[in-house]
């Protein structure tokens, strides 16, 4: 089961490398995966929800902060090297259109941090799911392309960061739910 897993990875990893590959295709990617073009954005993003949206958008910003930490650091320092698989870039004769980056693979922190966001946003704002799942799709799309993420890393990037999303914008939301409702049981009418 796991070589027949193992070797669609690698035939999907192949087609979007190398038979994908075009200079419009190689422009997108690249800023795509960029992220200096993604931290201001985000951060944009957490400043007009802290600004205009009320508790809700101060939660889903402290939320986003968290869950995207824990998330880069539990991809980075604790399953890529644990798991220790090696980028297709260090391993296969990859068509590389920017470096290689670090050595290990799985998970994709982009991917991973991608869906962190996207999962935070949903849980506190159910509509902006069709936008932040086709962006986070698109970055981690933009890792398999680029030659330094099978696909496979993308989808466990992918799991990672909404399960981590997920658990922190639901932690975030009982703590919230208790002070209110302490709030609410101590306020003299």
């Amino acid at each position: 089961m796991l070589d027949a897993i193992a070797k669609i990875d690698l035939i999907a990893f192949n087609f979007i490398n190398h038979h994908l590959a075009c200079r419009i295709l190689d422009f997108t990617m690249i800023l795509m995966s960029d992220r200096k073009l993604w931290i201001p954005i985000i951060f944009g993003g957490m400043i007009f929800l802290v600004v205009f949206g009320g508790k809700r958008g101060i939660l889903t910003a402290v939320a986003i902060i968290i869950a995207v930490s824990i998330s880069d650091l539990t991809a980075a320092k604790f399953l890529k090297p644990l798991i220790g698989r090696l980028r297709p870039c260090f391993s296969l004769d990859v068509r590389l259109v920017l470096g290689c980056g670090g050595r290990f693979s799985f998970p994709s922190n982009h991917a991973a941090n991608s869906a962190a966001i996207a999962m935070a946003l949903f849980t506190f704002y159910k509509k902006s799911l069709r936008f932040t799942v086709p962006l986070a799709i698109i970055v981690g799309f933009s890792r398999i392309y680029l030659g330094v993420h099978y696909p496979s890393d993308v989808l466990g990037g992918f799991a990672v960061g909404a399960a981590i999303g997920y658990a922190t914008s639901w932690v975030i939301k009982q703590i919230f739910a208790k002070n209110a409702d302490h709030n609410r049981k101590n306020t003299v009418p």
